[in-house]
């Protein structure tokens, strides 16, 4: 994907890391306050849905952002390495 538009990576990487950023930040306000910053509270004492509403999936999505996000910063030192 990033063969052909190699200035596109950076922006990617940089969403990636701010939306996985903004979501953590999001579930731990929800952790101590009991409500997330929309003021959508958990039904749960001990889950936690962050932007989902009712649905508790923030786990799954935080994992998969944090994977992906790993390897776009994998890639990026390499493409560092290569250079030098």
């Amino acid at each position: 994907m990033f063969t052909k538009h190699r200035e596109l990576f950076p922006y990617f990487s940089s969403f990636l890391l701010l939306i996985l950023l903004i979501f953590s930040a999001d579930i731990i306000f929800q952790y101590f306050f009991g409500s997330d910053f929309f003021n959508i509270s958990s039904e749960s004492a001990h889950r936690f849905s962050g932007f989902m509403g009712t649905e508790w999936v923030a786990g799954s999505y935080i994992s998969k952002f944090a994977t992906i996000s790993l390897l776009a910063f994998i890639c990026k030192i390499n493409a560092i390495i290569t250079i030098i």
